[in-house]
């Protein structure tokens, strides 16, 4: 297979919506409007998409506000996802080394993420959890990712 990981495009927004809508619950208008924002690529917000044969299987953001979760940490990895199919690919990993390369560039020295299902996965790569909250009533773990710590350097599978 042939994977490729692109910036977003106005073409991309309809399949990261999708994504917000169903692991964010939001409402279709909310998420597209929100999917846009991404579009903007600046030091505070930006967006990757993978392709499979320019078909969208995997999104990752980057957001310098979380407020949703917390408002004294910043910046911040987002909606991780690889289609459930192309899982085990190291994929999700390829995008995360993205957004903190992304990062580093734009002179951060520290991201953060929130999971309420995959700690373990983070804690594996390094990531430290610092917290542990509710969200809507599920248990929301934050981790952070010191960027002078090497990430892992797997190779992308083909």
């Amino acid at each position: 297979m042939v994977y490729k990981i692109l910036k977003i495009k106005e073409r991309n927004i309809e399949y990261i919506s999708k994504i917000m809508q169903k692991r964010w619950d939001l409402d279709k208008n909310v998420a597209d409007f929100d999917a846009k924002k991404y579009l903007m690529s600046n030091k505070e917000k930006a967006g990757w998409i993978i392709l499979n044969n320019k078909t969208p299987i995997g999104c990752g953001l980057f957001d310098y506000y979380n407020s949703d979760v917390s408002e004294k940490h910043h910046p911040w990895l987002l909606l991780l996802w690889i289609e459930p199919n192309h899982r085990g690919h190291k994929l999700g990993i390829q995008l995360t080394k993205k957004r903190m390369s992304y990062a580093k560039r734009h002179g951060y020295k520290i991201v953060y993420l929130d999971t309420t299902e995959a700690e373990k996965y983070h804690e594996k790569l390094g990531w430290k959890k610092i917290d542990e909250i509710n969200y809507h009533g599920e248990k929301d773990i934050i981790m952070k990712f010191n960027l002078s710590k090497k990430f892992p350097q797997e190779k992308l599978k083909n």
